[in-house]
Protein backbone atom coordinates (compact mmCIF):
# COMPACT_ATOMS: atom_id res chain seq x y z
CA UNK A 1 0.00 0.00 0.00
CA UNK A 2 1.31 3.19 -0.62
CA UNK A 3 -0.41 6.80 0.40
CA UNK A 4 -0.39 10.85 -0.15
CA UNK A 5 -1.90 13.62 1.26
CA UNK A 6 -1.95 17.03 1.09
CA UNK A 7 -3.71 20.81 3.30
CA UNK A 8 -3.59 23.82 2.46
CA UNK A 9 -4.64 27.24 3.47
CA UNK A 10 -8.14 28.40 2.76
CA UNK A 11 -8.26 31.61 0.25
CA UNK A 12 -10.46 33.27 3.01
CA UNK A 13 -8.00 32.96 5.80
CA UNK A 14 -5.33 33.68 3.46
CA UNK A 15 -7.49 36.75 3.46
CA UNK A 16 -7.67 37.40 7.19
CA UNK A 17 -4.25 36.19 7.88
CA UNK A 18 -5.88 33.21 9.44
CA UNK A 19 -3.99 29.98 10.34
CA UNK A 20 -5.12 26.60 8.32
CA UNK A 21 -7.80 24.78 10.79
CA UNK A 22 -7.27 21.41 8.69
CA UNK A 23 -4.93 18.72 9.01
CA UNK A 24 -4.50 15.63 7.45
CA UNK A 25 -1.78 12.52 8.03
CA UNK A 26 -0.94 9.48 6.53
CA UNK A 27 0.93 6.21 8.07
CA UNK A 28 1.81 2.85 6.28
CA UNK A 29 3.63 0.05 7.31
CA UNK A 30 3.88 -3.81 6.22
CA UNK A 31 1.21 -4.52 8.41
CA UNK A 32 -1.50 -1.71 7.98
CA UNK A 33 -1.91 2.13 6.50
CA UNK A 34 -4.21 4.66 8.16
CA UNK A 35 -5.21 8.16 6.48
CA UNK A 36 -7.04 10.77 8.21
CA UNK A 37 -8.20 14.13 7.55
CA UNK A 38 -9.21 16.43 10.32
CA UNK A 39 -11.10 19.77 9.87
CA UNK A 40 -10.91 22.23 12.41
CA UNK A 41 -14.11 24.39 13.45
CA UNK A 42 -14.12 28.34 11.83
CA UNK A 43 -16.29 30.02 14.32
CA UNK A 44 -14.29 32.28 16.89
CA UNK A 45 -15.61 30.24 19.85
CA UNK A 46 -13.14 27.81 18.12
CA UNK A 47 -9.77 29.71 18.32
CA UNK A 48 -7.54 26.69 18.66
CA UNK A 49 -9.28 24.68 16.70
CA UNK A 50 -6.26 24.32 14.22
CA UNK A 51 -4.63 22.40 17.28
CA UNK A 52 -7.41 20.04 18.27
CA UNK A 53 -7.28 19.11 14.53
CA UNK A 54 -3.64 17.67 14.67
CA UNK A 55 -4.65 16.45 18.43
CA UNK A 56 -6.96 14.79 16.80
CA UNK A 57 -5.65 12.78 14.66
CA UNK A 58 -2.66 11.93 16.74
CA UNK A 59 -4.57 10.13 19.50
CA UNK A 60 -6.50 8.44 16.97
CA UNK A 61 -3.50 7.49 15.14
CA UNK A 62 -2.62 5.89 18.74
CA UNK A 63 -5.49 4.71 19.78
CA UNK A 64 -5.93 2.71 15.95
CA UNK A 65 -2.83 0.97 16.41
CA UNK A 66 -4.04 0.07 19.82
CA UNK A 67 -7.20 -1.10 18.56
CA UNK A 68 -5.07 -3.36 15.76
CA UNK A 69 -2.89 -5.15 18.17
CA UNK A 70 -5.61 -5.61 21.04
CA UNK A 71 -8.39 -6.29 18.71
CA UNK A 72 -9.37 -10.20 18.40
CA UNK A 73 -8.55 -11.25 14.92
CA UNK A 74 -12.12 -12.75 14.15
CA UNK A 75 -13.82 -9.71 14.83
CA UNK A 76 -13.81 -8.32 11.54
CA UNK A 77 -13.41 -12.32 10.01
CA UNK A 78 -15.51 -12.83 6.64
CA UNK A 79 -17.84 -10.30 7.43
CA UNK A 80 -18.91 -8.59 4.57
CA UNK A 81 -19.12 -5.00 3.55
CA UNK A 82 -21.39 -3.24 6.06
CA UNK A 83 -22.29 -0.01 6.67
CA UNK A 84 -23.44 1.80 10.26
CA UNK A 85 -25.32 5.15 10.74
CA UNK A 86 -24.84 6.86 13.72
CA UNK A 87 -26.55 5.31 16.59
CA UNK A 88 -27.77 8.72 17.46
CA UNK A 89 -29.28 8.31 13.73
CA UNK A 90 -30.48 4.86 14.85
CA UNK A 91 -32.15 6.11 17.43
CA UNK A 92 -34.57 8.64 16.26
CA UNK A 93 -35.24 6.55 12.96
CA UNK A 94 -36.15 3.67 15.27
CA UNK A 95 -33.49 1.53 13.48
CA UNK A 96 -31.85 0.51 16.73
CA UNK A 97 -30.99 -2.79 17.11
CA UNK A 98 -28.64 -5.00 19.31
CA UNK A 99 -24.69 -4.28 19.22
CA UNK A 100 -22.88 -6.75 17.45
CA UNK A 101 -19.28 -7.52 18.53
CA UNK A 102 -18.26 -5.15 15.63
CA UNK A 103 -20.17 -2.26 16.91
CA UNK A 104 -18.74 -2.85 20.44
CA UNK A 105 -15.42 -2.86 19.01
CA UNK A 106 -16.33 0.46 17.42
CA UNK A 107 -17.81 2.60 20.12
CA UNK A 108 -14.40 0.94 22.71
CA UNK A 109 -12.44 2.65 20.02
CA UNK A 110 -14.41 5.62 19.89
CA UNK A 111 -14.44 6.32 23.30
CA UNK A 112 -10.60 6.10 23.12
CA UNK A 113 -10.36 8.61 20.77
CA UNK A 114 -12.78 11.37 22.61
CA UNK A 115 -11.75 10.42 26.02
CA UNK A 116 -7.75 11.08 24.92
CA UNK A 117 -8.43 13.80 22.69
CA UNK A 118 -10.02 15.64 25.59
CA UNK A 119 -7.20 14.97 27.82
CA UNK A 120 -4.86 16.33 25.57
CA UNK A 121 -6.79 18.74 25.08
CA UNK A 122 -6.99 20.22 28.47
CA UNK A 123 -3.11 19.61 29.21
CA UNK A 124 -2.52 21.79 26.53
CA UNK A 125 -4.74 24.54 27.77
CA UNK A 126 -2.99 24.01 30.92
CA UNK A 127 0.37 24.84 29.79
CA UNK A 128 -0.21 26.98 26.95
CA UNK A 129 -2.17 29.76 28.48
CA UNK A 130 -3.88 33.03 26.73
CA UNK A 131 -2.09 34.37 24.31
CA UNK A 132 -1.70 38.50 23.73
CA UNK A 133 -3.43 37.76 20.56
CA UNK A 134 -6.03 35.59 21.73
CA UNK A 135 -6.71 38.28 24.92
CA UNK A 136 -6.97 41.14 22.56
CA UNK A 137 -9.03 39.33 19.69
CA UNK A 138 -11.73 37.32 21.57
CA UNK A 139 -14.79 37.90 23.45
CA UNK A 140 -14.22 38.72 27.48
CA UNK A 141 -17.01 35.56 27.44
CA UNK A 142 -14.37 33.09 25.85
CA UNK A 143 -11.80 34.39 27.68
CA UNK A 144 -13.52 33.64 30.89
CA UNK A 145 -14.95 30.21 29.92
CA UNK A 146 -11.27 29.59 28.74
CA UNK A 147 -9.86 30.60 31.89
CA UNK A 148 -12.40 28.64 34.21
CA UNK A 149 -12.11 25.45 32.07
CA UNK A 150 -15.31 25.55 30.79
CA UNK A 151 -16.40 24.10 27.60
CA UNK A 152 -12.56 23.40 26.70
CA UNK A 153 -13.55 21.33 23.94
CA UNK A 154 -15.21 24.37 22.20
CA UNK A 155 -12.10 25.88 21.89
CA UNK A 156 -10.36 22.94 20.12
CA UNK A 157 -13.77 21.81 17.97
CA UNK A 158 -12.83 19.32 14.86
CA UNK A 159 -14.20 16.93 12.71
CA UNK A 160 -12.35 13.59 12.19
CA UNK A 161 -12.30 11.02 9.57
CA UNK A 162 -9.88 7.99 9.33
CA UNK A 163 -9.60 4.70 7.19
CA UNK A 164 -7.77 1.70 8.28
CA UNK A 165 -6.70 -0.98 5.93
CA UNK A 166 -4.79 -3.96 7.91
CA UNK A 167 -4.07 -7.32 5.86
CA UNK A 168 -7.15 -9.03 6.92
CA UNK A 169 -9.81 -5.96 7.09
CA UNK A 170 -10.34 -2.50 6.79
CA UNK A 171 -12.84 -0.13 8.90
CA UNK A 172 -13.76 3.49 7.89
CA UNK A 173 -15.40 5.84 10.61
CA UNK A 174 -16.52 9.48 10.89
CA UNK A 175 -17.51 11.79 13.11
CA UNK A 176 -18.24 15.61 10.92
CA UNK A 177 -18.20 16.44 7.41
CA UNK A 178 -16.20 16.21 4.26
CA UNK A 179 -16.34 12.54 2.31
CA UNK A 180 -14.78 9.77 1.98
CA UNK A 181 -14.52 8.29 -1.75
CA UNK A 182 -13.64 4.60 -2.13
CA UNK A 183 -12.88 3.08 -5.25
CA UNK A 184 -12.56 -0.92 -5.91
CA UNK A 185 -10.96 -2.92 -7.86
CA UNK A 186 -12.93 -3.19 -11.12
CA UNK A 187 -12.82 0.64 -11.29
CA UNK A 188 -16.50 1.59 -9.42
CA UNK A 189 -16.98 4.49 -6.50
CA UNK A 190 -19.10 4.52 -3.38
CA UNK A 191 -19.15 6.09 -0.37
CA UNK A 192 -18.56 3.92 2.22
CA UNK A 193 -19.29 5.85 5.37
CA UNK A 194 -23.26 7.03 5.71
CA UNK A 195 -23.74 10.29 5.07
CA UNK A 196 -25.10 12.09 8.03
CA UNK A 197 -28.04 14.55 7.13
CA UNK A 198 -26.60 16.65 10.89
CA UNK A 199 -23.98 17.78 8.13
CA UNK A 200 -25.90 20.80 6.48
CA UNK A 201 -24.80 23.80 5.23
CA UNK A 202 -22.31 25.22 8.27
CA UNK A 203 -23.65 23.13 10.73
CA UNK A 204 -21.78 20.00 11.61
CA UNK A 205 -21.58 17.35 13.86
CA UNK A 206 -18.05 17.57 15.80
CA UNK A 207 -15.35 15.62 18.35
CA UNK A 208 -16.45 18.56 20.64
CA UNK A 209 -19.87 17.65 20.87
CA UNK A 210 -21.44 16.25 24.52
CA UNK A 211 -22.95 13.35 22.79
CA UNK A 212 -19.52 12.85 20.40
CA UNK A 213 -19.55 9.15 20.78
CA UNK A 214 -23.13 8.60 19.58
CA UNK A 215 -22.58 10.62 16.28
CA UNK A 216 -19.49 8.29 15.02
CA UNK A 217 -21.13 6.97 11.35
CA UNK A 218 -18.49 3.99 10.46
CA UNK A 219 -18.13 1.19 7.92
CA UNK A 220 -16.29 -2.09 7.83
CA UNK A 221 -15.33 -5.57 5.58
CA UNK A 222 -13.63 -8.50 6.85
CA UNK A 223 -14.14 -10.88 3.67
CA UNK A 224 -10.73 -10.03 1.88
CA UNK A 225 -12.36 -7.41 -0.20
CA UNK A 226 -10.01 -4.29 -0.06
CA UNK A 227 -10.72 -1.07 -2.00
CA UNK A 228 -7.84 -0.14 -4.65
CA UNK A 229 -7.96 3.41 -3.05
CA UNK A 230 -9.65 5.82 -0.57
CA UNK A 231 -10.12 9.07 -0.75
CA UNK A 232 -10.26 11.17 2.29
CA UNK A 233 -11.15 14.77 1.64
CA UNK A 234 -12.58 17.66 4.10
CA UNK A 235 -16.08 19.61 3.48
CA UNK A 236 -13.81 22.69 1.71
CA UNK A 237 -12.84 20.07 -1.04
CA UNK A 238 -16.82 19.04 -2.02
CA UNK A 239 -18.01 22.58 -1.18
CA UNK A 240 -15.93 24.05 -4.00
CA UNK A 241 -17.31 20.97 -6.66
CA UNK A 242 -20.58 20.93 -5.36
CA UNK A 243 -22.32 18.12 -7.21
CA UNK A 244 -20.56 14.41 -6.63
CA UNK A 245 -19.82 13.44 -10.08
CA UNK A 246 -17.33 16.34 -9.80
CA UNK A 247 -15.51 15.52 -6.86
CA UNK A 248 -15.47 12.22 -8.46
CA UNK A 249 -13.92 13.09 -11.32
CA UNK A 250 -10.91 15.01 -9.60
CA UNK A 251 -9.92 11.87 -7.31
CA UNK A 252 -10.19 9.72 -10.70
CA UNK A 253 -7.61 12.20 -12.00
CA UNK A 254 -5.69 11.60 -9.14
CA UNK A 255 -5.92 7.84 -9.52
CA UNK A 256 -4.80 7.59 -12.98
CA UNK A 257 -1.36 10.27 -12.50
CA UNK A 258 -0.90 7.51 -9.45
CA UNK A 259 -1.52 4.66 -11.66
CA UNK A 260 0.59 5.99 -15.35
CA UNK A 261 2.81 8.32 -13.91
CA UNK A 262 3.73 8.64 -10.05
CA UNK A 263 3.13 9.22 -6.74
CA UNK A 264 5.23 12.80 -7.02
CA UNK A 265 3.04 14.23 -9.91
CA UNK A 266 0.19 13.56 -8.01
CA UNK A 267 1.09 14.77 -5.04
CA UNK A 268 2.18 18.05 -7.41
CA UNK A 269 -1.10 18.13 -8.57
CA UNK A 270 -2.47 18.26 -5.41
CA UNK A 271 -0.61 21.24 -4.54
CA UNK A 272 -1.30 23.17 -7.93
CA UNK A 273 -5.01 22.12 -8.07
CA UNK A 274 -6.23 22.46 -4.06
CA UNK A 275 -5.16 26.03 -3.45
CA UNK A 276 -6.65 27.63 -6.98
CA UNK A 277 -9.65 25.32 -6.18
CA UNK A 278 -10.44 27.02 -2.74
CA UNK A 279 -9.83 30.44 -4.48
CA UNK A 280 -12.22 30.09 -6.98
CA UNK A 281 -14.68 28.12 -4.87
CA UNK A 282 -15.54 27.58 -1.14
CA UNK A 283 -12.59 29.87 0.19
CA UNK A 284 -12.20 27.09 2.92
CA UNK A 285 -9.16 25.17 3.95
CA UNK A 286 -8.80 22.15 2.10
CA UNK A 287 -7.17 18.97 3.04
CA UNK A 288 -7.07 15.46 1.14
CA UNK A 289 -5.49 12.24 1.96
CA UNK A 290 -5.83 8.84 0.11
CA UNK A 291 -4.20 5.10 0.72
CA UNK A 292 -4.23 3.41 -2.41
CA UNK A 293 -3.07 -0.66 -3.70
CA UNK A 294 -0.47 0.19 -6.45
CA UNK A 295 -0.68 -2.95 -8.23
CA UNK A 296 -4.65 -2.63 -8.39
CA UNK A 297 -5.01 0.73 -9.75
CA UNK A 298 -2.86 -0.27 -12.57
CA UNK A 299 -5.48 -2.63 -13.55
CA UNK A 300 -8.39 -0.51 -13.19
CA UNK A 301 -6.67 2.84 -15.29
CA UNK A 302 -9.05 2.19 -18.16
CA UNK A 303 -12.40 1.78 -15.88
CA UNK A 304 -11.58 4.80 -13.90
CA UNK A 305 -11.49 6.93 -17.46
CA UNK A 306 -14.13 5.22 -18.93
CA UNK A 307 -15.89 6.61 -15.50
CA UNK A 308 -14.86 10.24 -16.01
CA UNK A 309 -16.45 9.50 -19.89
CA UNK A 310 -19.64 8.68 -18.30
CA UNK A 311 -19.61 11.43 -15.90
CA UNK A 312 -18.84 13.73 -18.97
CA UNK A 313 -21.96 11.90 -21.01
CA UNK A 314 -24.49 13.00 -18.75
CA UNK A 315 -23.53 16.04 -18.29
CA UNK A 316 -23.83 16.35 -22.27
CA UNK A 317 -27.10 14.67 -22.07
CA UNK A 318 -28.32 17.46 -19.59
CA UNK A 319 -27.06 19.82 -21.89
CA UNK A 320 -29.04 18.22 -24.90
CA UNK A 321 -32.01 18.64 -22.99
CA UNK A 322 -31.38 22.70 -22.20
CA UNK A 323 -30.45 23.01 -25.76
CA UNK A 324 -33.75 21.34 -27.32
CA UNK A 325 -36.01 23.40 -24.50
CA UNK A 326 -34.33 26.96 -26.07
CA UNK A 327 -34.72 25.91 -29.31
CA UNK A 328 -38.11 25.16 -29.03
CA UNK A 329 -38.56 28.34 -27.02
CA UNK A 330 -36.88 30.57 -29.54
CA UNK A 331 -39.70 28.96 -32.44
CA UNK A 332 -42.53 29.86 -30.35
CA UNK A 333 -44.37 32.62 -32.04
CA UNK A 334 -45.60 34.55 -29.26
CA UNK A 335 -42.29 34.16 -27.54
CA UNK A 336 -41.59 37.99 -25.33
CA UNK A 337 -38.57 39.76 -26.40
CA UNK A 338 -36.63 39.08 -23.10
CA UNK A 339 -37.68 35.62 -23.02
CA UNK A 340 -36.30 35.07 -26.48
CA UNK A 341 -32.81 37.08 -25.99
CA UNK A 342 -32.38 34.90 -22.55
CA UNK A 343 -32.93 31.49 -24.69
CA UNK A 344 -30.71 32.64 -27.40
CA UNK A 345 -27.68 33.39 -24.57
CA UNK A 346 -28.80 30.08 -22.61
CA UNK A 347 -28.81 28.12 -25.85
CA UNK A 348 -25.29 29.86 -27.54
CA UNK A 349 -23.65 29.20 -23.87
CA UNK A 350 -25.35 25.42 -23.95
CA UNK A 351 -23.54 24.60 -26.80
CA UNK A 352 -20.28 26.23 -26.05
CA UNK A 353 -20.16 23.87 -23.27
CA UNK A 354 -21.15 20.88 -24.66
CA UNK A 355 -18.78 21.63 -27.29
CA UNK A 356 -16.07 21.43 -24.36
CA UNK A 357 -17.35 18.47 -22.82
CA UNK A 358 -17.16 16.85 -26.14
CA UNK A 359 -13.25 17.56 -26.63
CA UNK A 360 -12.59 16.94 -23.14
CA UNK A 361 -14.31 13.23 -24.06
CA UNK A 362 -12.35 13.02 -26.87
CA UNK A 363 -9.37 13.57 -24.78
CA UNK A 364 -9.77 10.59 -22.73
CA UNK A 365 -10.43 8.83 -25.32
CA UNK A 366 -6.96 8.95 -26.87
CA UNK A 367 -5.39 7.99 -23.46
CA UNK A 368 -7.31 4.78 -23.77
CA UNK A 369 -6.36 4.09 -27.64
CA UNK A 370 -3.41 6.78 -28.46
CA UNK A 371 -3.15 4.98 -31.92
CA UNK A 372 -6.84 5.20 -32.83
CA UNK A 373 -9.83 6.74 -30.98
CA UNK A 374 -13.61 6.80 -31.73
CA UNK A 375 -14.61 10.10 -31.50
CA UNK A 376 -17.95 11.50 -29.73
CA UNK A 377 -20.32 12.39 -32.35
CA UNK A 378 -23.82 12.34 -32.44
CA UNK A 379 -23.72 10.20 -35.94
CA UNK A 380 -22.19 7.27 -34.41
CA UNK A 381 -23.20 3.95 -35.29
CA UNK A 382 -23.26 0.87 -32.85
CA UNK A 383 -23.74 -2.64 -33.42
CA UNK A 384 -25.06 -4.18 -30.47
CA UNK A 385 -21.89 -3.67 -27.26
CA UNK A 386 -19.52 -3.25 -30.94
CA UNK A 387 -18.63 0.18 -32.34
CA UNK A 388 -18.46 0.04 -36.07
CA UNK A 389 -15.40 2.55 -37.44
CA UNK A 390 -12.87 3.10 -40.26
CA UNK A 391 -9.70 5.18 -40.26
CA UNK A 392 -7.65 5.75 -43.23
CA UNK A 393 -4.37 3.62 -43.31
CA UNK A 394 -1.19 6.20 -42.38
CA UNK A 395 2.62 4.71 -42.95
CA UNK A 396 3.46 7.63 -40.10
CA UNK A 397 0.74 6.14 -37.15
CA UNK A 398 -3.03 4.59 -36.91
CA UNK A 399 -5.02 7.91 -37.94
CA UNK A 400 -8.13 9.20 -36.10
CA UNK A 401 -10.52 6.27 -35.71
CA UNK A 402 -13.78 7.78 -36.88
CA UNK A 403 -17.11 6.70 -38.89
CA UNK A 404 -18.00 7.72 -42.06
CA UNK A 405 -21.39 6.96 -42.74
CA UNK A 406 -21.97 4.81 -46.01
CA UNK A 407 -19.41 5.76 -47.97
CA UNK A 408 -16.39 4.76 -49.72
CA UNK A 409 -13.54 6.61 -49.55
CA UNK A 410 -10.70 6.46 -52.45
CA UNK A 411 -7.82 5.20 -49.45
CA UNK A 412 -6.98 1.69 -47.64
CA UNK A 413 -9.05 1.50 -44.73
CA UNK A 414 -9.22 -0.21 -42.08
CA UNK A 415 -12.70 -1.07 -40.30
CA UNK A 416 -12.61 -2.09 -36.54
CA UNK A 417 -14.76 -3.26 -34.16
CA UNK A 418 -13.85 -3.34 -30.70
CA UNK A 419 -16.39 -4.71 -27.66
CA UNK A 420 -16.73 -2.13 -24.43
CA UNK A 421 -18.00 -5.12 -22.55
CA UNK A 422 -14.29 -6.85 -23.10
CA UNK A 423 -11.74 -4.44 -23.19
CA UNK A 424 -9.14 -5.13 -26.22
CA UNK A 425 -11.13 -7.39 -27.95
CA UNK A 426 -10.83 -6.08 -32.03
CA UNK A 427 -12.02 -7.48 -34.86
CA UNK A 428 -10.80 -5.92 -37.55
CA UNK A 429 -11.27 -6.54 -41.50
CA UNK A 430 -8.34 -4.26 -44.12
CA UNK A 431 -9.47 -3.74 -47.73
CA UNK A 432 -7.90 -1.75 -50.43
CA UNK A 433 -9.97 0.54 -53.10
CA UNK A 434 -8.95 2.41 -56.27
CA UNK A 435 -9.22 5.91 -56.27
CA UNK A 436 -12.56 5.93 -58.12
CA UNK A 437 -13.84 4.32 -55.50
CA UNK A 438 -14.37 0.58 -57.19
CA UNK A 439 -12.81 -2.27 -55.56
CA UNK A 440 -9.37 -3.46 -56.96
CA UNK A 441 -8.64 -6.10 -54.62
CA UNK A 442 -10.30 -7.26 -51.82
CA UNK A 443 -8.03 -8.22 -49.58
CA UNK A 444 -10.08 -9.36 -46.43
CA UNK A 445 -7.97 -9.55 -42.86
CA UNK A 446 -10.37 -10.78 -40.31
CA UNK A 447 -8.71 -10.68 -36.55
CA UNK A 448 -9.59 -11.03 -33.59
CA UNK A 449 -7.76 -10.49 -30.16
CA UNK A 450 -8.13 -10.55 -26.73
CA UNK A 451 -4.90 -8.36 -25.29
CA UNK A 452 -4.27 -7.63 -21.56
CA UNK A 453 -3.02 -4.01 -22.59
CA UNK A 454 -2.98 -1.33 -25.20
CA UNK A 455 0.47 -1.85 -26.48
CA UNK A 456 -0.48 -5.38 -27.32
CA UNK A 457 -3.37 -4.60 -29.46
CA UNK A 458 -0.99 -1.44 -30.94
CA UNK A 459 1.26 -4.18 -31.70
CA UNK A 460 -1.48 -6.25 -33.16
CA UNK A 461 -3.17 -3.78 -35.07
CA UNK A 462 0.67 -2.26 -36.59
CA UNK A 463 0.79 -5.83 -38.34
CA UNK A 464 -2.86 -6.36 -39.19
CA UNK A 465 -2.45 -2.72 -41.04
CA UNK A 466 0.64 -3.71 -43.21
CA UNK A 467 -0.88 -3.46 -46.91
CA UNK A 468 -2.13 -6.68 -48.16
CA UNK A 469 -0.40 -6.64 -51.52
CA UNK A 470 2.51 -5.46 -50.63
CA UNK A 471 3.67 -1.75 -50.37
CA UNK A 472 5.20 -1.62 -54.12
CA UNK A 473 1.70 -2.27 -55.64
CA UNK A 474 -0.43 -0.61 -53.43
CA UNK A 475 -1.05 2.87 -53.33
CA UNK A 476 -1.16 4.31 -50.05
CA UNK A 477 -2.53 7.85 -49.06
Amino acid sequence: MRGIHYTCQGESHKATNKVCQDYSFIHINDDYSIAIVCDGHGGEHYFRSDIGAKMAAEVTTECVEEFLTECSQDVFSEIPFTQKESLETEINGGLMQKASKQDKAFRQLFSSIIYRWRERILDHARTHPLSDLETKSLKQEYLDSFNRQESLEKNYGCTLMCYVCSNLFWIAFHIGDGKCISFDKDGNYIEPIPWDEHCFLNKTTSLCDENALNEFRYCFCGDGTHPAAVFLGSDGIDDSFGETNNLIYFYAQIVKLLANSSLEEAQAELKSTLPELSKLGSKDDMSVACVYDESSIRSISIAITRLQQKIIEEKINNLDDIIDLNKRKIEQEDIGKIDFEYAEKTLEKSIQSKQKLIEKWNNLEKEIYPFFIRTYDNNMKFLGSFFEAQIPYSTEGYGQLLYYPNNERDIKEIKIYYDFNKPFLVKAIAMLTENNGSVLKYDVYEYEYYAETDVEVKNHIKKLVEPPCGENTCTIK
